[in-house]
């Protein structure tokens, strides 16, 4: 569950319309599958421009830098790049009061990239991410189509009461307790910009939608729908939290 809107995706899961909080078919935990996901396309492009510009793209959102150490404006705050060797970065994001920074390494064949980052609000406990990507095409350098392949996320559901669910996001140490009755309940995380809430809205007998802000600004809406033999959930999203024409698979691993 990534509600970093510099790394990832956002991620949350509640119960559906005909089943209590504590119903076992949802409590439990639940891990992203790359192989059952579908991401509709590649998950990062770097684009080359004019006068040594980048353009990035993640989400749908994009940005444009140099790798200067310069600060460049981001749909979610300011970004700086700056070479570390001739093939990696160190990139410094900065969004709502969470601060990201990033080693990029691309591998010596030039075809996957490794983003390893740590983030956290201020005066929180700092947490660390790692995502490798595979180059889809040609390319050189930064420049081209990236594939995600590999990532760690992982959510637990536990019950709320008897008309709510809590989520916790394993890697980002993340907690959102929520009812049932669409409303706004704080979402606290070292990694999740300040102001954060999350919503929960059951939506029929297998399926449910949530909705996260922040400061009051919608960033993304999640649709899920549980498999028959509760074994998986399947998600698609909206909104610039949320990778576009998704569907995202996730196991219960327990």
């Amino acid at each position: 569950m990534r509600l970093l809107l510099v790394l990832g995706t956002v991620v949350v899961l509640f119960t559906n319309a005909t089943l209590s909080a504590a119903d076992p078919s949802f409590i439990g935990t639940w891990r992203l599958s790359l192989t059952k996901s579908e991401f509709g396309g590649p998950t990062l492009v770097y684009e080359a421009l004019a006068d040594g510009q980048l353009r990035s793209t993640r989400n749908g959102q994009s940005y444009v830098f140099r790798p200067d150490g310069k600060e460049y404006r981001t749909p979610w705050g300011v970004t700086s790049w700056k070479p570390a060797t001739s093939n990696s970065w160190t990139q410094t994001s900065k969004a709502d009061g969470v601060s990201f920074t990033s080693s990029i390494a691309l591998s010596a064949d030039g075809k996957t990239l490794t983003i390893a980052g740590k983030a956290a609000n201020k005066g929180a406990e700092a947490i660390s991410l790692t995502e490798v990507y595979r180059r889809e095409g040609s390319g050189t350098g930064l420049v081209g189509r990236w594939t995600l392949t590999k990532t760690a996320d992982t959510i637990e559901l536990s019950a709320n009461g008897s008309d709510g669910l809590t989520f916790r996001s394993i890697e980002e140490k993340g907690t959102c307790q929520a009812k049932f009755d669409g409303k706004d309940y704080p979402a606290r995380g070292p990694a999740w910009p300040s102001g954060s809430t999350c919503s929960m809205t059951r939506t029929g007998p297998r399926s449910l939608t949530t909705n996260w802000k922040i400061e009051g600004r919608v960033v993304g809406r999640l649709a899920l729908t549980m498999s028959d033999d509760g074994r998986t959930l399947t998600g698609s999203g909206d909104g610039e939290a949320f990778l576009k024409n998704a569907r995202l698979v996730y196991d219960r691993i327990k």
